[in-house]
């Protein structure tokens, strides 16, 4: 039995992002701000009504915007 090549998700549309840099979550929501880079993560920031909010995704799950 062979075994399967792991196989990781890679797009060549996706740009390097940089700490400071504004993004979207590919599947919507508010404009935000990445804080942070580590490896295939980022640390972004975003404000609304209640307050600041932060999480850490996978890069794939957000682009970047103009604004």
């Amino acid at each position: 039995m062979q075994q399967q090549a792991k196989v990781t998700f890679q797009n060549e549309h996706m740009s390097d992002l940089h700490i400071g840099e504004a993004v979207r979550l590919n599947s919507g929501g508010p404009d935000a701000l990445i804080i942070a880079c580590n490896g295939n993560e980022v640390t972004i920031e975003w404000q609304d009504g209640v307050g600041k909010h932060e999480c850490t995704l996978p890069r794939a799950c957000v682009h970047a915007i103009r604004l």
